[in-house]
């Protein structure tokens, strides 16, 4: 009698282990897969093009001047120095400029 107690305990909690555990597997893969509306809008964030229009140098002024308010300074640098080989005479002066107030 306690033998078939204990064999009907065991087989109960290894059957709720077991769907627990494909419970929380499932659950994992529902958070960690890839979606692919989730890839095409980043990619869609990550293209500067897309959010600037033609204006691209005009834009990285503006993220470097966000970078230099925020205390990011050193990343200011690197997108001032893009502007200063890519831009215009106008925007490497700019340019010039917040790299000397940024220091």
């Amino acid at each position: 009698m306690i033998l078939s107690i204990l064999k009907s305990y065991l087989i109960l909690l290894l059957s709720v282990g077991m769907g627990s555990l494909c419970i929380f597997l499932g659950g994992l893969y529902l958070i960690f897969r890839k979606s692919p509306t989730a890839a095409k809008s980043f990619a869609a964030i990550s293209d500067l093009s897309a959010i600037a229009g033609d204006d691209v140098i005009n834009t990285q002024l503006d993220l470097a001047r966000a970078y230099i308010e925020t205390g990011r300074k050193s990343l200011a640098v690197t997108i001032l120095k893009f502007v200063i080989e890519q831009g215009n005479r106008t925007q490497q002066q700019e340019a010039q400029q917040l790299i000397r107030k940024s220091l």
